[in-house]
């Protein structure tokens, strides 16, 4: 309740801060990233940052409300600033250009009037998102479907939600279509370049970031000993009431690992609030961290474990084995999200509907006699959901951002 009030007594303020943010001259070769409301440096943003900064033809400047995220960039020699120090204030009102991976709010709306805003998003659209959201109790079908007056205290409270970006990615023309309805902005403001996160995905050579060498040189020794690496990386449920528990009998999960030399890795969404039980107990069971960025660790997974995350749309560029855990299906569908695809059709690998059946296919994946028909299928979606597949997508994102703000903003 406290929270709330301090919140609604400082919104005259925060207005007046955009008010005013609009009448300061912007640059256009200042770029300014942020991700995950200021709390994580991943996805998207964190890709197209780490190659911006090697342009001498703008400058570019992270901003976060985590101290952790603000000093491992500075101690990698990266441009990190706290999103309300005087810094970040001064850069929030002269960029030009917002870089960011779901809202403007990332970086700190108030402040951004009169900038450009880059939306590169967090994941592959394969379930619903944004305007086109139709469970009639979520949030953002009733901030955009709503009644009207409804609509109007949602849009005063949270305008950030329905700012159309000046500039989007696709991967494909399918993805294209996707986000150009959901963000109700047009196709060629969203130009595909392909996702500069699975970059370090598809490098042939690249070496692990020392910005992931905790998580990546685990990894890296555990698959030179032999062990065979799965990861657990399911999606948070949208209206789920409560804290809801994995259908997951862990002791047993633990031995099939020890038994079969393998680990799993386990990551939830930033936003989940699942129930997990202390998992510290377990030797071959590993949680990391809300904050760790899991996709550049993805090119040392053997095995993924998903349910409705997008994250096997980034894994398809490995080919490996993908198993959807799908213990909640129906509840899903009805309650969090719906989808732009068949859920069945469009998943290439086996659908676990209980923790018995999950154990089933992951020990004969992992004693080799999985038979992986899913392989072609895997090429399927690859071609379907990636118009392009090589390592230079965030070249291309920073070219795109030069092009449309900079030569243009300069006459050329």
């Amino acid at each position: 309740m406290q929270k709330t009030l301090a919140k609604i007594l400082k919104r005259p303020f925060l207005v007046i801060l955009h008010l005013v943010s609009g009448l300061i001259p912007r640059d256009r070769t200042l770029w300014i990233f942020g991700s995950w409301n200021g709390a994580r440096f991943a996805d998207n943003a964190r890709a197209v940052f780490l190659r911006a900064v090697q342009d001498k033809h703008v400058r570019c400047a992270w901003l976060s409300s985590n101290t952790d995220v603000i000093n491992r960039l500075r101690a990698a020699g990266l441009p990190a600033y706290h999103t309300n120090s005087l810094q970040g204030l001064w850069l929030r009102l002269r960029a030009g250009v917002y870089v960011f991976d779901a809202y403007s709010l990332d970086l700190g709306y108030w402040g951004s009037l009169g900038a450009k805003k880059v939306n590169l998003w967090h994941g592959m659209p394969i379930k619903k998102i944004q305007s086109d959201i139709d469970i009639p109790f979520h949030p953002m079908h009733r901030a955009y479907h709503g009644p009207f007056l409804e609509r109007i205290i949602r849009r005063m409270w949270s305008p950030w939600l329905y700012e159309k970006p000046d500039l989007m990615i696709a991967t494909s023309p399918c993805m294209q279509r996707i986000l150009s309805g959901a963000f109700r902005i047009p196709v060629t403001r969203i130009p595909i370049t392909g996702y500069p996160r699975i970059d370090s995905l598809v490098a042939q050579n690249g070496s692990p970031s020392p910005l992931d060498a905790e998580w990546a040189s685990k990894m890296i020794d555990m698959r030179s000993s032999g062990v065979k690496i799965l990861a657990y990386l399911p999606t948070f449920r949208d209206c789920t009431a409560s804290d809801h528990t994995i259908p997951i009998e862990w002791d047993e999960f633990n031995a099939l690992l020890q038994k079969r030399n393998a680990v799993l890795l386990l990551k939830l969404h930033s936003n989940d609030v699942a129930r997990l039980p202390d998992l510290t107990r377990y030797s071959n069971i590993l949680l990391a961290d809300h904050h760790v960025d899991f996709t550049p660790l993805l090119r040392w997974v053997d095995v993924l474990i998903t349910d409705y995350s997008s994250v096997w749309v980034d894994f398809l560029v490995l080919n490996r084995p993908i198993v959807f855990f799908a213990y909640d299906l129906d509840e899903y569908l009805a309650q969090s999200r719906s989808m732009y695809f068949d859920y069945i059709s469009v998943t290439p690998g086996p659908k676990a509907r209980n923790f018995a059946e999950l154990v089933s296919i992951l020990d004969s994946i992992l004693i080799g006699h999985y038979d992986d028909q899913w392989a072609a299928e895997r090429q399927e979606r690859l071609a379907q959901f990636y118009s392009r597949i090589d390592d230079r997508a965030a070249e291309r994102v920073c070219h795109e951002l030069y092009r449309h703000f900079v030569r243009r903003d300069m006459g050329k």
